[in-house]
């Protein structure tokens, strides 16, 4: 009886040291799983950001080809031409001469636009559609409600964010007419631009416009939307905090 005693006490000891060894693993293993989540986490935090840094670099780079293309355009190219109009006695050719040197100077304020740090986004923005209006049915609704200005950075993404929707819209949609609303308040900017084209499947967009819009939003640290329905057209929703100073 006394032997049957012990080996109980001797089992039910076992059960216990094992209990205490498994619950150590599983308390060992838990905090073995945490640390390699939030190594990984990490991980992917730094190859996001690194890849966040690649892109930032690669949109700079963009802007000074552009600024340099642009620079080239003025300064050779439309200087040229307005020296052989200066030459040229022929009325049919000069007007031809004026209209190149009108789509070349276009050119190259969309690809640099001039006094970027003095011009308003509102008059940026008017400026740029302003040719939409012979194709399409524009219906402008501005309401700048600050004294605050954007930040060139800020102006100048925006600006080329808008330049990629009015790009999509007139290469894709096949629309009749487009609305803009551009909301500048205290603390908020906001953009709508809407189209009534066929829209697109946006999960299967693989295109580099929507990435380029993303990239540009992240960069002044704002947020996009984009709603898409085939026979309602597409709405992009644009807005980011407003930090910028009084003049």
């Amino acid at each position: 009886m006394e032997g049957q005693l012990n080996f109980i006490l001797l089992l039910i000891g076992g059960i216990f040291i094992i209990l205490i060894i498994l619950a150590f693993l599983f308390f060992y293993l838990k905090i073995f799983i945490s640390r390699i989540k939030k190594e990984e986490h990490k991980k992917n935090e730094l190859k996001l950001e690194y890849q966040k840094d690649l892109l930032k670099v690669s949109i700079e780079i963009q802007e000074k080809e552009r600024q340099r293309i642009a620079m080239n355009l003025h300064d050779d190219i439309i200087s040229q031409l307005n020296r052989v109009k200066l030459i040229n006695n022929d009325p049919l050719i000069n007007e031809m001469i004026k209209k190149s040197i009108f789509s070349a100077r276009t050119i190259s304020h969309d690809l640099s636009p001039p006094l970027l740090e003095q011009t308003s986004i509102g008059e940026l923005i008017l400026d740029f559609i302003q040719p939409y209006y012979r194709k399409y049915t524009v219906y402008p609704n501005f309401t700048l409600m600050t004294k605050k200005m954007l930040s060139s950075t800020e102006k100048l993404h925006i600006l080329r964010i808008i330049q990629e929707i009015f790009t999509n819209i007139d290469k894709h949609s096949k629309a009749k007419s487009i609305e803009i609303l551009v909301r500048k308040s205290e603390n908020y900017f906001t953009t709508i631009v809407k189209d009534n084209g066929r829209g697109f499947n946006i999960k299967n967009e693989k295109g580099s416009g929507l990435k380029n819009i993303e990239l540009r939003m992240q960069i002044i640290g704002g947020k996009y939307r984009v709603i898409s329905n085939k026979s309602a057209g597409t709405k992009y929703l644009l807005t980011f905090k407003n930090y910028g100073e009084k003049n």
